[in-house]
């Protein structure tokens, strides 16, 4: 037997909807309805399903408690703008930031507890202090181009992300999308546009990020998911609204006449 990766796990809550509430709106999972009318919460490719305690669904564990979990979530997003915005929630983070070591080498992590006390760790893996490596999905339709803004930041991104262990461009980028506008990708379609660099926005001065860019079609209805706030089509024009490397973008896209 070859066991590929884990693809959800049981939390037993006092508070379904509590537990809803606070897992999307400060860790901007999805909520989601299934089954006969149970409910869980979705991110990348794994998901949490909530039993209340007292009505767990059959067949469970054998001592379902509340507050027993001490899980590790891992995101692309820089571990000190994660506590940032942990904190700037109400939420306190009891530990961190800290090395750890996760299952794929070193780590860097905050703690903090949910509703029903469960111990969450979220972690960031270390990467070049100098570059960080992204993705870009580029989609200009009439002259504008597709930017989305996360929740609490002021600046508008062209959607995207960083590469798990493993992935290939297409599938992170495809992975990247479906978790910030809900579509999906048509992996034949997409096509490399280029790469740019730049100071990295937010960052101490010398850090560089590294956007790699492509272009694609995709399938849905797009919409602002996970910790997206907005989405917005911009114009040339719009240039300071939107990250440094991002606006090395829009110059390439102008001299290329397709963005107005």
């Amino acid at each position: 037997m070859k066991i590929q990766r884990i693809d959800h796990i049981v939390l037993t809550v006092k508070d379904v909807n509590r537990s809803l509430q606070f897992y999307h709106e400060i860790l901007g999972m999805k909520a989601i309805t299934f089954g006969e009318d149970r409910k869980a919460l979705t991110f990348g490719n794994q998901k949490i399903n909530l039993h209340e305690k007292g009505k767990e669904f059959e067949p469970k564990a054998q001592y379902p408690t509340c507050g027993s979990a001490d899980i590790c979530l891992i995101t692309s997003i820089e571990i000190e703008e994660v506590k940032r915005q942990i904190e700037a929630k109400g939420i306190e983070v009891i530990a961190g930031i800290v090395p750890r070591n996760g299952a794929l080498g070193a780590i860097r992590s905050i703690y903090f507890r949910d509703p029903d006390f469960n111990l969450v760790e979220v972690s960031n893996y270390k990467e070049p202090r100098n570059e960080i490596d992204k993705l870009a999905f580029i989609e200009i339709k009439n002259g504008q181009i597709l930017t989305t803004r996360c929740k609490g930041k002021s600046k508008y991104y062209i959607p995207g992300g960083k590469r798990e262990t493993g992935e290939n461009d297409v599938e992170a980028l495809a992975r990247e999308v479906k978790e910030e506008l809900d579509v999906n990708l048509v992996p034949t379609s997409i096509k490399y546009v280029g790469t740019f660099k730049a100071q990295a926005h937010g960052h101490a001065k010398g850090v560089q990020v590294k956007m790699t860019c492509y272009g694609g079609d995709y399938e849905g209805i797009l919409t602002a998911s996970s910790e997206i706030e907005e989405i917005r089509w911009l114009n040339y024009k719009d240039i300071e609204l939107v990250s440094f490397v991002d606006a090395i973008i829009f110059d390439f896209l102008k001299k290329e006449n397709k963005l107005v």
